[in-house]
């Protein structure tokens, strides 16, 4: 057995130690188990069967410990020095699922297990931390016939239980751990075997591939009545002969290499290794075999799901993008449904080439890449620059949607609202939006154009982010004049998309946002975490709107801030308060606006109910006072003085809210500006 080191990759370990202590039991451990997991350590570290006679080397067990995401690796050794006959010792180290996939040889964990004397049994109590090398491990020619036999029935009996006799001229634990480095990582992982079983240590729940039963013993053969003998599996085959040359002979960028690489989305277990041996064999044929690649597509088909394989599938796609001319009908159609798996790189490369096969077998397909965001849009693009005038007349007679072609060359058409006024050119038109990096200038051209029966479909197509920023264009251009734009608006200002406008780092049209209260509740937008949507927004709006616009603005953030789903009502209610009460003096407050408010703000016999400025003034000192908002904020909350004054002396009315103008006159002790001097004093001769 030869494992060599090229460069060390340290890994660390739990362990655990099992033995004898008035029976067999866990004498130490570095890890703390479900009780699950741990009742499964305390059986399978026990002695593998009643009358075996172990060695002083001992055997090895390998098990998944599934609620832990751990893998058990463990040795177990006589202990002749305990006084009940048939103790043992076991050391288990337990590899992280993540560790056991990336280790290139699981040989060298072997050097991790030591037998423990009464001394030292303690020490088992900590983790460890061991060093593998990077170079994979290997066989000798001499175990040949041990691996062609495991490993052929292994993985041509896939859903038995294998036994084999253990041959002891062989170091087996080597041979057995160098099969299970071979596997994939999700194979690894749930691989169950036993070195020496004196009786079948399998469950109906955990079945274990692979026991080895001492020698010299036939009677213990009937204790696993439910098992396959490797001796009487005849398998044969490229894929065993592949295995097994894999084992004498890793090579760098072989047989090992590809199962890693290929096996993660591969399910099946061990049912999958023939087949991915197959797979390998035929992708290293590709340049000698022309029929190889047909093949390997036929095969991925019979062998595995559409979900599955996906590296896979990549692979053999790429090497067919270079025969697409010569593939049969249905090789054909794999290489399409699978193009998108294949690099970007690789797909450029082949794209001329491709693109012409396809545009007179499938122009259909042709047509659907055109709309595509990924680098299958270089396919038509390269298609229709490079065919002969025939090919293109051939493919767009059998693919009228072709025709988008002319928008693709030219697609400062779609920002023209002269092109959006002709009904005809819609499917066209759409086509390059979904293709285009400028869909909010070419759906601002459609709104431009009058044609508000097309909000629903622009939304679809290009995202209610991108119809918001459109409208946010015209709104700067003055081009929403005497349009109906309020469908727009309603059928794109939904609570997630204006969420992601407004926490951009873009200005919005003041304008825009008094649009939006006219078709969404203070409330609808979330603010889960983070500063609230609403107020990013109005700290960055720019542009000018009447009064009424902007009284309307500054009520609907008020109202936003008796709510609860701001975490900046303190914020809101400064940017609303003010502004609100001032028109609300005046009268200039619009019903609807006052409809948003009108609920949220208390209500008293002490009060006229057409008193609004009471009413707002009441409104807020309680969400300052009860929900215990930031008394800084409050002390700035308006710039009238007056203002200010009848806040606080309402305020004081309460014994809470004297308390929390305590924390307000804190709060602006050291403003510098004289305004909050006078507004401490104000506070002092109210409280105190």
């Amino acid at each position: 057995m030869v494992n060599g080191v090229d460069a060390a990759r340290r890994v660390n370990l739990h362990q655990a130690l099992h033995g004898y202590g008035e029976g067999h039991r866990q004498l130490a451990t570095s890890v703390q188990l479900t009780s699950r997991d741990a009742k499964t350590m305390l059986v399978l570290s026990d002695i593998s069967g009643p009358g075996a006679r172990i060695d002083e080397a001992g055997y090895l067990t390998g098990y998944p410990l599934t609620d832990a995401g751990l893998y058990a690796f463990a040795r177990t050794w006589p202990a002749p020095e305990m006084p009940r006959p048939g103790c043992v010792w076991t050391h288990t180290i337990l590899i992280d699922f993540a560790d056991l996939a990336v280790l290139p040889s699981l040989t060298e964990l072997l050097s991790a297990l030591q037998r423990p004397r009464l001394e030292t049994r303690l020490d088992y109590g900590k983790p460890l931390m061991i060093e593998c090398g990077d170079r994979p491990a290997y066989v000798e020619a001499s175990y040949e016939l041990s691996a062609r036999r495991i490993i052929g029935a292994l993985y041509g009996k896939p859903s038995a239980r294998i036994t084999s006799p253990r041959d002891d001229r062989l170091d087996i634990d080597a041979l057995i751990t160098t099969i299970w480095s071979q596997q994939w990582p999700r194979l690894r992982r749930s691989f169950r075997f036993c070195t020496f079983a004196a009786t079948d240590r399998s469950t109906e729940s955990a079945p274990f591939d692979l026991q080895l039963l001492p020698t010299g013993n036939q009677a213990i053969r009937t204790r696993f009545p439910k098992a396959t003998d490797a001796e009487s599996v005849n398998a044969s085959g490229n894929w065993l002969d592949d295995a097994v040359a894999d084992l004498l002979n890793p090579r760098p960028r072989g047989l090992r290499l590809f199962l890693r690489q290929i096996g993660g989305d591969v399910s099946g277990g061990r049912a999958a290794f023939p087949t991915l041996c197959a797979l390998h064999r035929l992708i290293e044929d590709f340049a000698t075999d022309s029929d190889a690649v047909e093949k390997a597509i036929a095969l991925l088909q019979d062998e595995f799901g559409p979900a599955q394989a996906r590296a896979a599938r990549a692979v053999v796609a790429g090497a067919a993008l270079s025969e697409a001319e010569r593939l049969n009908e249905e090789a054909f159609d794999y290489l399409l449904a699978h193009v998108d798996l294949v690099e970007p790189e690789t797909v450029s490369n082949a794209a001329e080439v491709l693109g012409r096969v396809i545009l007179r077998r499938r122009p259909a397909a042709l047509a659907a890449m055109i709309g595509d965001d990924g680098p299958l849009a270089i396919i038509p693009e390269r298609t229709f620059v490079s065919a002969p005038i025939p090919e293109l007349i051939e493919g767009l007679s059998a693919e009228p949607k072709l025709s988008s072609f002319v928008l693709r060359e030219r697609p400062e058409l779609a920002i023209d609202p002269g092109f959006w006024a002709r009904a005809a050119a819609d499917d066209a038109g759409f086509e390059v939006l979904r293709s285009s990096d400028n869909r909010q200038s070419i759906v601002a051209a459609m709104i431009a154009a009058g044609r508000a029966e097309l909000a629903d479909r622009a939304v679809r197509e290009a995202g209610e982010l991108d119809v918001l920023r459109a409208l946010s264009l015209l709104v700067r251009s003055n081009g929403l004049t005497g349009l109906d734009w309020p469908r727009w608006v309603r059928t794109a200002a939904l609570p997630g998309p204006l969420s992601n406008l407004f926490a951009s780092t873009n200005p919005i049209p003041r304008l825009l946002l008094s649009m939006i209260t006219r078709v969404m509740g203070p409330d609808d937008v979330p603010n889960d975490y983070g500063e609230d949507p609403w107020l990013t927004a109005i700290r960055q709006a720019d542009g000018e709107v009447s009064e009424a616009d902007e009284t309307r603005l500054r009520a609907y953030i008020l109202a936003r801030s008796l709510g609860w789903r701001s975490r900046n009502q303190a914020e809101l209610a400064q940017f609303g308060f003010e502004p609100t009460h001032n028109a609300a003096s005046r009268s200039k407050i619009e019903e609807e606006s006052w409809r948003w408010l009108e609920p949220r703000l208390p209500w008293s016999v002490f009060w006229f109910g057409w008193d609004r400025c009471q009413r707002l003034r009441a409104g807020v000192i309680d969400l300052f006072v009860d929900r215990q908002l930031a008394p800084e904020v409050f002390g700035r909350l308006v710039q009238d003085g007056s203002l200010f004054a009848a806040l606080a002396e309402q305020a004081a009315r309460t014994s809470s809210g004297r308390r929390y103008l305590k924390g307000v006159r804190r709060a602006l002790k050291d403003a510098p500006e004289d305004h909050y001097l006078a507004r401490r004093r104000l506070i002092e001769k109210l409280v105190d």
